[in-house]
């Protein structure tokens, strides 16, 4: 025999197939049950919301500080990425005034009465000379 679920009396066995089986035994019953359900859970969160108060505040804060970290890399990432582009264009900028040298050495050279032979060697060595600075170089920039 089925109980009511508030106050223990015994429910009244259904008339007829298919209807839904009672719960309570009065509308007084079924309302004092879902007040007291109602309370219950609002004392429940009343115990809990202290918890997630502080859960979020945590998460807020690592938050913050997970994003001052970002922005500190971001604006290192920026600093060096200004350094290297300044060094690229040093780098240019050198690679054109020893072009500019190699002109003109080989201009004062013709003016000295130098061999075609000798301005060839001069060249060739002024060339050999530009290649291994520029393997030194990228084996700087492999680092």
């Amino acid at each position: 025999m089925r109980t009511c679920v508030w106050c223990d009396k015994p429910l009244p066995e259904p008339q007829s197939k298919g209807h839904r089986r009672r719960e309570f035994c009065s509308n007084q019953c079924k309302q004092r049950h879902y007040l007291w359900h109602k309370q219950m859970k609002h004392d429940a969160d009343m115990i809990a919301e202290p918890y997630w108060k502080a859960a979020y505040s945590v998460l807020v804060e690592r938050y913050k500080w997970i994003e001052l970290r970002l922005q500190e890399r971001i604006s290192d990432l920026e600093e060096e990425q200004r350094r290297v582009d300044r060094l690229e264009e040093d780098k240019q900028y050198y690679i054109k005034r020893y072009e500019d040298l190699q002109i003109d050495y080989s201009a004062r050279l013709k003016a000295l009465g130098m061999s075609e032979q000798d301005i060839k060697e001069f060249d060739a060595y002024w060339t050999a000379h530009q290649d291994t600075i520029a393997q030194s170089n990228d084996e700087l920039n492999d680092f």
